[in-house]
């Protein structure tokens, strides 16, 4: 049985950002602000919210995904957009990918090729 601490609804929460008063703080357009400062960077965050659906946070192949350096950061960029664009159900699995060039750019994955291929270079 699962106790009320590692519920996947009350760990959403906690991440949202709320104003003194307890309310969560919104933005412009009424979607709920993340507070990345209060995620677990252990905890996966890959694959859909809802634990009843086959590639959920808690399933095998998501937690797997997860441990990809990059791919929580990816996943939580994601969510964010998928909200805050207000993506329907075709839209946001087909937006992953974007996501994911998006985050490894933001990373420096194209700096880091270019530092390997320097390096190589620098051995002949």
């Amino acid at each position: 049985m699962r106790d009320g601490r590692n519920n996947p609804l009350r760990a959403a929460i906690r991440r949202l950002r709320q104003k003194p008063d307890g309310s969560l703080a919104l933005d412009d357009r009424g979607v709920p602000k993340f507070d990345v400062s209060k995620m677990d960077p252990k905890r996966p965050m890959v694959g859909l919210k809802d634990p009843k659906a086959t590639f959920n946070e808690g399933n095998v192949i998501m937690k797997g995904v997860s441990k990809v350096p990059g791919m929580n950061g990816m996943a939580v960029f994601h969510d964010q957009w998928a909200m805050k664009w207000d993506m329907n159900s075709f839209v946001t699995p087909v937006s992953i990918v974007p996501a994911v060039v998006l985050t490894y750019w933001g990373l420096g994955a194209p700096y880091y090729t270019d530092l390997q291929k320097t390096a190589v270079e620098a051995k002949r």
